[in-house]
C-alpha cells in the first residue's frame, strides 16, 4: 500500500512538514505570488469571487428549496492574475477576493513530483487537483467534502477548524435538498448562539498551516478555513468510495417505485419506518427527532401544512424486507473502495452512514411529494412513529 494510502486509511487529520513539496518549482521561488501572477495559467481569471463579507457561501440554485436562501454571498469578476495579486497585497483594499479552479497542465508542470498527493494511482489519473488563492480574512463557509483531501499550503498562512463527522448535529447541516447542502447553517463569523446553541458543544481541532505544510482532511470531516494572510494553496481529491456505493442506492428500483402516486407516499413511509428500526432499533424515533432539530427547524422556510392522514395506518401489503436489507448494506459499506473494507462500527463511519441516510430520506421524499412538502411530512412522520 502506498505511503499516503497507509496514512489516510487511519482517517484522522494530520499535518506533515518539510515534505517533498518544498522541491516544487513554485515553492523554490523567492516570491511565489509574483511568479504565479505572471504564469500563463493566470493570464485571465474568469471567476474570481469578490465580496465584502469574510465568508464565501456558494450555493446550487438548481436545488432550490422553497423559501431557502440560494443567492451566493459574492460577485464573480474577470481579472488578470496580476490584478488579483495586487488587490491581495493592498492593505487598503476593502473588497475580499477568492479564486478557486482546477489546475491546468501548464501549472501542473511546476508541481512535480506530486505522487504523494493522491491515495491511489487511479486517483492520480483522475487528476482532481485544484488551486486556491485568497486574501486575508476570507474563506468558504463551514462544510464537508466526500473525498480524501490532501491540502498543500504553498504560500502564506491558513487556519483550519476541523470537526469529525459525529459532530454534525452540533454544526446544523443543511438538508440534502437545500441549495447549500453539505454546508452548515451557522455563520462562524457572527454565530447566533440563541438559534444554534449546540455549536458550543462541537469539539474539534485547529490546524495552522504555513508554506510547505500538508494537511490531510478525511472524508466527511467538517472544516472552516480562514486565510491568515494572502494565500496560495493546492487541494488534491481522492475517491473515498462513496460515489460508487451511493449510485447503487439511488439507482436501485424499490418496491414502492411501481406504485400509483396515491399509494406511493404511504409505502415510502412504511419502508422508512422499517429501515430506521432495522438500523437504530429503539433509537429510530431519536434519529428523526435529531434530523428535524439539526437540519430543518432553524431554516426560514415557506412551510406547507400537511397531514399524512391514514398513510401509516393503511398498511399496504408489501414486504420491504429485501429493500431494507439492500439499503442497510449500502449505508454500512458506503466507504468501501476497491474491495478494501472499512469497519462499519467505527465512530466516523457510523456518523457518515447517518448523514447519508438523512440525505436519502430527504431525496426520496422530495422526489415523491416535492421539496416543499418534505419538512411537514417529516414532522408528521415523527409524530406517527412515536
Amino acid at each position: 500500500m502506498p505511503y499516503v494510502a497507509k496514512l489516510t486509511s487511519m482517517r484522522e487529520p494530520f499535518v506533515l512538514t518539510d515534505t517533498v513539496f518544498t522541491t516544487w518549482r513554485l515553492a523554490r521561488m523567492a516570491n511565489a505570488s509574483q511568479y504565479l501572477a505572471g504564469h500563463p495559467s493566470f493570464a485571465l481569471l474568469k471567476n474570481v469571487k469578490v465580496s465584502r463579507r469574510a465568508t464565501m457561501t456558494d450555493c446550487n440554485a438548481s436545488m432550490a428549496l422553497p423559501g431557502a436562501e440560494a443567492r451566493p454571498s459574492f460577485d464573480l469578476r474577470e481579472m488578470t492574475g496580476e490584478a488579483l495579486f495586487e488587490k491581495l497585497a493592498d492593505p487598503k483594499e476593502e473588497e475580499k477576493h477568492y479564486y478557486y479552479a482546477k489546475v491546468d497542465e501548464d501549472l501542473k508542470r511546476d508541481l512535480q513530483p506530486n505522487d504523494f498527493l493522491w491515495v491511489s494511482e487511479d486517483d492520480k489519473v483522475a487528476n482532481e487537483l485544484y488551486v486556491w488563492v485568497s486574501g486575508t480574512g476570507i474563506g468558504p463557509s463551514v462544510h464537508y467534502d466526500m473525498d480524501h483531501n490532501i491540502f498543500t499550503q504553498a504560500w502564506g498562512r491558513k487556519r483550519f477548524l476541523l470537526f469529525p463527522p459525529w459532530e454534525s448535529k452540533n454544526l446544523y447541516p443543511n438538508p440534502r435538498i437545500h441549495p447549500c447542502n453539505r454546508k452548515g447553517q451557522v455563520d462562524f463569523d457572527e454565530p447566533d448562539l440563541k438559534r444554534y446553541p449546540n455549536l458550543l458543544k462541537a469539539k474539534g481541532y485547529i490546524a495552522d498551516l504555513k508554506a510547505g505544510d500538508v494537511l490531510y482532511i478525511p472524508p466527511f470531516w467538517w472544516h472552516k478555513v480562514y486565510s491568515l494572510s494572502p494565500s496560495i494553496s493546492f487541494s488534491a481529491l481522492s475517491n473515498s468510495g462513496i460515489y460508487h456505493k451511493l449510485s447503487g442506492l439511488y439507482q436501485h428500483t424499490f418496491l414502492f417505485d411501481h406504485l400509483e402516486e396515491e399509494k406511493k407516499l404511504g409505502a415510502i413511509l412504511n419502508f422508512l419506518k422499517g429501515l430506521l428500526e432495522k438500523i437504530y432499533g429503539d433509537g429510530a424515533v431519536g434519529f428523526v427527532k435529531e434530523m428535524l432539530e439539526s437540519r430543518w427547524e432553524r431554516l426560514s422556510l415557506s412551510e406547507e401544512e400537511d397531514s399524512l392522514g391514514g398513510y401509516m395506518e393503511e398498511r399496504i401489503k408489501l414486504d420491504f424486507g429485501s429493500d431494507i436489507e439492500f439499503a442497510v448494506s449500502i449505508l454500512k459499506s458506503c466507504q468501501t473502495l476497491y474491495g478494501q473494507d472499512v469497519d462499519p462500527n467505527r465512530q466516523d463511519i457510523k456518523a457518515i452512514s447517518s448523514l447519508e441516510l438523512a440525505d436519502f430520506i430527504e431525496i426520496i421524499l422530495a422526489n415523491a411529494i416535492g421539496p416543499q412538502k418534505v419538512f411537514p411530512t417529516l414532522k408528521s412522520f415523527y409524530q406517527m412513529i412515536q
